[in-house]
């Protein structure tokens, strides 16, 4: 029953990406390779390397790779991945998936704004960048619903002003959010205009639930990249405003998006010092974001099971910079991450907390909660979902290690 529901669905999702006409989402979009997966099947579509089969899907069993939304090489072509679930909507599942689609067709033409993610996790925490940022997000917001020319000019003048302050703050920490917004902001235009173009009800929907997701002070600095994503959005929404040429101009500039949209900003506008000082919602902001992401890692350290921890030479290959907590030395994958010890890569599909030095990608120790003890055979301990591992193993009530050569 199950399958039969997946081939309706990809055969919805086939009909509406036939019927997209992609160049008037984005100048010269075209769709890579996309797929509908679950835990069992993998429906491919449009794939290189499965040519003459008239647009019909490859169907294959699911392989470990196909995690999350995202984009992969798949056989050396970026390919776009949505999972499904009973619970999706066709609509919903396409909008993810043109998003998908979109970074796929960015792969392609050799998009220069892809941010080293690992910036992303080590942002600093700051109440004066959160009070600023706060306040230039409203000001995008403001800017796009006014209608007056001078009134919405004199709105990105002052956000032009906080975001210059935020510079001299932050430094060259500030890049991975021009770049996030570059990559992801024309990614979730497309994904707006895809819905956009089904029906006024659903763009409506989407820009009320973007704009929440914008002005948040909470959510906003909890969820840094996502915010970034959504500040970009807002900006290319309001460069449609500025100038409805914008995107051909802009693909062949060497520009990120903030710094082009601020080619048709005045000079910034001068804020009074009044307006400069960090309010009690940005400080209020900041210890939530703060004790959140503590929660996070408490909750993982007081999860029942047995607690194996892994000692050794251990680097991240794999991971879901979207769902990662990072609180001093310690990093906790909120879901998935692949990782090689011993030049072999495990998948954990799970929850893991690692603790770091210097560089999050490598780091010595690794800790998991497990629901059955692991088994132990001949120097190999093996793990349900996750392979065998070999080590010098030991074992203290619920309170397992494991230390890898």
């Amino acid at each position: 029953m199950i399958q039969m529901e997946m081939e309706q669905v990809c055969a919805e999702i086939r009909k509406k990406v036939i019927e997209t006409n992609w160049s008037r989402l984005w100048p010269g979009f075209k769709p890579v390779a996309y797929c509908i997966y679950n835990q069992e099947k993998v429906y491919l579509f449009n794939h290189p390397a499965f040519q003459n089969l008239d647009g019909q899907a490859v169907v294959f069993d699911w392989e470990e790779q196909f995690v999350g939304d995202t984009l992969i090489l798949y056989k050396d072509y970026p390919t776009a991945i949505v999972r499904w679930d009973q619970n999706t909507f066709v609509n919903d599942l396409y909008q993810v998936l043109v998003h998908e689609i979109f970074h796929g067709y960015q792969t392609i033409i050799d998009e220069k704004w892809f941010p080293d993610e690992l910036t992303g996790v080590c942002y600093p925490l700051l109440v004066e960048n959160i009070d600023l940022r706060m306040k230039e997000r409203k000001l995008l917001n403001e800017a796009y619903k006014e209608k007056n020319p001078v009134k919405k000019m004199q709105c990105l003048q002052a956000f032009r002003f906080f975001r210059t302050r935020r510079e001299a703050i932050l430094k060259q920490d500030i890049e991975y959010e021009y770049l996030m917004e570059s990559v992801e902001g024309p990614a979730y235009y497309v994904k707006f205009q895809a819905a956009n173009h089904m029906d006024d009800t659903s763009a409506e929907k989407c820009l009320q639930f973007y704009r929440q997701m914008l002005l948040d002070p909470q959510k906003t600095n909890l969820h840094l990249r996502k915010s970034c994503c959504i500040s970009g959005l807002f900006i290319c929404l309001l460069m449609d405003q500025l100038d409805e040429k914008w995107k051909d101009i802009f693909v062949d500039s060497d520009l990120t998006l903030y710094e082009f949209f601020s080619l048709y900003i005045d000079s910034p506008l001068q804020v009074n010092a009044k307006e400069r000082r960090a309010s009690e919602e940005a400080c209020q902001a900041y210890e939530y974001v703060y004790q959140q992401k503590n929660k996070k890692i408490q909750e993982f350290s007081n999860s029942s099971g047995y607690k194996l921890t892994i000692e050794g030479d251990m680097r991240a290959t794999f991971f879901d910079p979207i769902n990662m907590v990072n609180v001093g030395n310690k990093l906790l994958h909120r879901y998935f991450v692949k990782l090689q010890i011993n030049q072999k890569d495990y998948l954990i599909n799970q929850p893991a907390l690692i603790y770091y030095s210097d560089n999050i990608l490598h780091f010595n120790r690794l800790q998991l909660n497990l629901t059955q003890k692991p088994v132990l055979m001949n120097g190999f301990i093996s793990i349900e979902g996750i392979g065998s591992i070999p080590g010098s193993y030991k074992e203290d009530g619920r309170s397992l290690h494991l230390t890898v050569g």
